[in-house]
């Protein structure tokens, strides 16, 4: 409800600190109407200098300036800062997009390109949407053949890349992107293998690679990734580092080191590898109906220790080993109330079964 967030902003007697002006911006951003335009603008125009050091609420004053249309005033308020951030730059960069000027949003991603978040692939990938023309496809492919493998776990960013290639009239790309990134997500590594393996070799690229390497990394396919990765002709950074991810999950720890070690022979510049948060974000929700299932899963054998949730990570254990028991048991769970159970951790969709399998086979 922004509009009272105006109303109370009137009402106030005692001066705004940062923090309200903040939320204050944001919300004229949402309205974007007569009045919101009017109180932001005189605000923002009042605003003791020392605040425009405070990265947040000048970050929320260009969003704002942006969706008022006010490109030149934003513009300025952008130069005058003197720390800008990646948020800052993918404000600048959205806005420009907004305001129909994607050119000066893919000239400012030059600039700060090496510092790219996940916002910013998404900010840039629907700017060369937009334009589709040389640079932005030129641009694009690139983007999307360096981009790093975690990032390819976020549906978000997935989205707007399919987007992307569909406007560049790249279909057969889109769609690779798309299905075999959906195989790998759920768990169905074999199935990214076969639609992999029906692609015409001249429409592989770096993308379908590191997408069925991923897929075959999520499932426990050791064999079938070596077999792929030996077959690639020219193995990017991203593709390696994806292959190491592979090899690390399966706990082949000698064979990921001397990938790195090789590359660093044949590559001069330094070697970054990109990785998985693996942590799994659970909710109060997800155990809402714990007690009701320990009883059930007791008179079937299994011995439930919740102490692992919030415990710290004991010496020699992983975050896959931790989990373990919380999959044997949703397993459990799965069989002994015939239902499919699907739960959703950092790096894919788990199916569970009702006759007690998960679709990962036990490969996190």
């Amino acid at each position: 409800m922004p509009e009272k967030v105006l109303e109370l902003f009137d009402e106030m007697s005692i001066a705004p600190d940062e923090v309200i002006i903040t939320i204050l911006f944001n919300a004229c951003a949402k309205l974007a109407n007569t009045h919101a335009m009017k109180l932001g603008k005189d605000v923002l125009n009042r605003l003791p200098v020392a605040f425009f050091q405070r990265c947040q609420l000048v970050n929320s004053a260009i969003d704002m300036l942006m969706k008022f249309g006010d490109v030149a005033h934003a513009e300025h308020l952008f130069q005058l800062t003197k720390k800008k951030t990646i948020v800052t730059y993918g404000a600048m960069m959205q806005g420009y997009v907004m305001n129909d000027m994607s050119e000066k949003a893919l000239n400012l991603f030059e600039e700060v390109s090496s510092k790219s978040d996940k916002v910013l692939y998404v900010i840039v990938f629907g700017a060369c949407a937009s334009l589709s023309n040389e640079r932005a496809i030129q641009l694009g492919k690139k983007l999307l053949h360096q981009i790093p493998t975690m990032f390819l776990d976020d549906i978000v960013v997935v989205n707007s890349a399919i987007h992307m290639l569909m406007k560049f009239g790249e279909v057969e790309d889109a769609e690779c992107l798309f299905s075999v990134n959906a195989y790998g997500r759920n768990g169905m590594g074999s199935e990214a293998i076969d639609l992999y393996r029906q692609m015409p070799q001249n429409i592989r690229n770096t993308v379908s690679h590191i997408c069925v390497l991923n897929a075959c990394s999520h499932s426990g396919l050791l064999d079938q990734a070596r077999t792929i990765f030996k077959e690639i002709g020219t193995k990017t950074e991203y593709i390696i580092a994806t292959m190491i991810d592979c090899l690390s999950r399966m706990h082949m720890f000698d064979e990921a080191q001397k990938l790195i070690d090789d590359y660093e022979k044949s590559n001069s510049s330094s070697w970054i590898m990109y990785t998985h948060d693996r942590s799994h974000p659970r909710s109060a929700e997800i155990y809402a109906e714990l007690h009701h299932l320990s009883s059930e899963l007791k008179t079937h054998g299994h011995e439930y220790d919740s102490s692992w949730i919030t415990r710290p990570l004991q010496d020699g254990e992983s975050v896959e080993s931790a989990l373990c028991g919380h999959n044997h048991a949703t397993k459990m769970i799965a069989k002994i109330r015939q239902c499919e159970i699907i739960v959703r951790d950092v790096n894919r969709i788990h199916h569970f079964h009702t006759n007690g399998q998960c679709s990962c086979k036990d490969h996190y």
